[in-house]
């Protein structure tokens, strides 16, 4: 398995989102790929609100 390197502009993403960095891993190992700007892809995934 490849390591998951968040960026600090990504990290400074997660509190204004109201995210974790254990989401943000699940999302990209088993959400919704889909191509992003600069040759990147992107990763979708619901979650519950308020999930405790």
């Amino acid at each position: 398995m490849k390591a998951i390197i968040i960026s600090p502009h990504a990290k400074a993403q997660l509190q204004d989102r109201g995210a974790s960095k254990k989401e943000v891993e699940n999302a990209i190992w088993e959400g919704e790929p889909a191509p992003a700007k600069h040759g990147r892809m992107a990763f979708r995934k619901n979650f519950s609100f308020d999930n405790n």
